[in-house]
Parts: C-alpha cells; sequence; structure tokens
C-alpha cells in the first residue's frame, strides 16, 4: 500500500492518506465501527510525515474539523478549524478561507 511503502516519496504518501483519510470521515463510512479513530489517525498522519503543508494537505485539518463535529468535540472541531483558518489567512487564499469561515459559524452556533 503506498501508505506505508516507506520508498514513496513523504508528498506522496501523505496526499495518499489525505485522500483517504477524506473516503473514510464521509458520513456513511464515519458510522462503522472504529472508523472514526481510523480516519483520525489517517488524517493525522498525513500532517506528520514532514512533508510542508500546502493547500491539499490543509484539507486533513478540515476534514477532522469534520470528524470532530460528528463527536460534539467542540474544542478539537475549532483547533483543526483554526489551524486552516490561519493557513489560508497567511497566504491570502481568500478562496480557501470561505470554507473555515463558514465551518466556524457553523461550529460556534452548535456549541452555545
Amino acid at each position: 500500500m503506498i501508505t506505508e511503502n516507506k520508498d514513496v516519496e513523504p508528498k506522496l504518501r501523505a496526499y495518499a492518506l489525505c485522500d483517504w483519510g477524506d473516503i473514510l470521515r464521509r458520513w456513511e463510512r464515519l458510522r462503522q465501527p472504529g472508523v472514526e479513530e481510523k480516519a483520525i489517525h489517517v488524517l493525522e498522519s498525513s500532517l506528520q510525515l514532514g512533508s510542508p503543508i500546502d493547500v491539499k494537505l490543509a484539507m486533513s485539518w478540515l476534514y477532522l474539523n469534520d470528524i470532530y463535529i460528528t463527536q460534539a468535540n467542540w474544542e478539537r472541531a475549532l483547533f483543526y478549524l483554526d489551524q486552516a483558518r490561519r493557513f489560508f489567512s497567511e497566504r491570502a487564499d481568500y478562496a480557501g478561507l470561505l470554507c473555515p469561515s463558514r465551518e466556524r459559524i457553523s461550529v460556534s452556533n452548535r456549541s452555545c
């Protein structure tokens, strides 16, 4: 498997983990036993392989945010949302900022 092959370039492995995490975090999969923990592990691994964070890998923060929202773990959800917001803000990526801004409003309203 590409995500476990140490001979594969770290960026390619990180991208594969990010895509795998995207699939795992979808509602129909997330409800299956053990999938939440697996998705969190996969997405966190995509961010920890040492590859510089780019727009693709920044999506892992938003996917983690989605998972923690489903768990009603607002602190962790906002943590990952803030990571993405800072990333997109630093790059003046206004399109990228739209998703974190919308999610922050959604999470803030749910935690009240």
